[in-house]
């Protein structure tokens, strides 16, 4: 027996598809009735129709997604505070195609995005749901984390308990995921020495090793399937000149900035480089701007320069 903590997170991102799957697929019900994706399309339609967005990315991209079904941008565009926002907006505008049960489906947009959010904040200053998990912020997410897993335990598909039915992932990933997220914040906040001061859940994703192995098939003429040739020089590159840069097609989002390489070597043989002199930059300016015919207005703004110059 080890002493040691072993916690399981799933990727959040695909998470987030299979729900988006389950809702357009399967009859989801919670406590406030049926969650239809209906009222999602309903959406899109309205505002391709009216060729006026309500604050919203949805498109019909949104709706027809098992075209790029591993695209998450679309999924996360999809269960986005936005859209619940409009929908809210149009039940509470008297729409009468809105206002069969749409407060289920509200509730159910909202509730995915929020821990969506939470357990992917990668910025150290970030507000609201996108704040990282600190000591002060602890108590804060285990009951944000307990209000969803309790309504999460409280949904059904077909009138089976979601977590008794073969579309259980997505629920039971977010579950799982919360609990093992808020005990690793536990472990590293009380450690006693080189204690964390805050936890980004973005470091437990799987979407570093997608960007990585993007940029390696890249190399390749973008190739599935590299030899060990391939991949011995592409590996060398990434870690040595870093000058491959991902898709912007890939399934999963360079959140990052540009990156550095991991080893960094200079030739002791490089010549030192010979800065020109102050006297040097000036009469080089002077001789390229001798050399631009200019109109009288321009003229007027040379001999200012060259007087600041001078």
């Amino acid at each position: 027996m080890y002493a040691q903590q072993v916690y399981c997170m799933l990727d959040t991102y695909h998470m987030l598809k299979l729900a988006r799957n389950s809702l357009s697929e399967k009859h989801l019900s919670s406590d406030k009735g049926a969650i239809k994706w209906e009222y999602v399309k309903q959406l899109n339609e309205l505002q391709e129709h009216q060729q006026l967005p309500l604050a919203n990315s949805l498109t019909s991209n949104n709706v027809n997604y098992k075209i790029k079904a591993m695209n998450v941008q679309l999924a996360v565009q999809t269960f986005s505070s936005r859209v619940a926002d409009a929908l809210e907006f149009l039940k509470t505008s008297n729409r009468s195609d809105f206002q069969d049960a749409s407060d289920a489906a509200i509730q159910f947009i909202r509730i995915i995005d929020r821990p969506f959010d939470m357990l992917n904040s990668r910025n150290p200053f970030g507000k609201e749901y996108k704040a990282p998990i600190t000591p002060s912020t602890l108590n804060y997410f285990e009951e944000v984390f307990k209000k969803t897993t309790k309504y999460l335990q409280s949904l059904s598909i077909d009138g089976t308990p979601i977590l008794c039915h073969n579309r259980k992932t997505f629920a039971f990933g977010f579950i799982m995921t919360m609990q093992s997220t808020l005990g690793l914040a536990r472990d590293l906040f009380n450690l006693g020495k080189n204690t964390l001061k805050c936890l980004l859940c973005y470091k437990c994703s799987q979407g570093h090793l997608e960007l990585y192995f993007s940029c390696i098939r890249s190399r390749g003429g973008w190739n599935n399937n590299p030899n060990t040739i391939q991949l011995m020089w592409a590996l060398r590159q990434l870690l040595f000149k870093n000058l491959v840069t991902c898709s912007v097609h890939t399934n999963c989002g360079d959140f990052g900035s540009s990156c550095t390489p991991v080893f960094e070597f200079s030739s002791e043989s490089r010549s030192n480089l010979v800065e020109d002199g102050e006297d040097d930059i000036d009469a080089n300016i002077l001789h390229l701007m001798s050399a631009i015919d200019l109109t009288y207005y321009q003229e007027n703004v040379k001999c200012i320069i060259y007087l600041g110059i001078l």
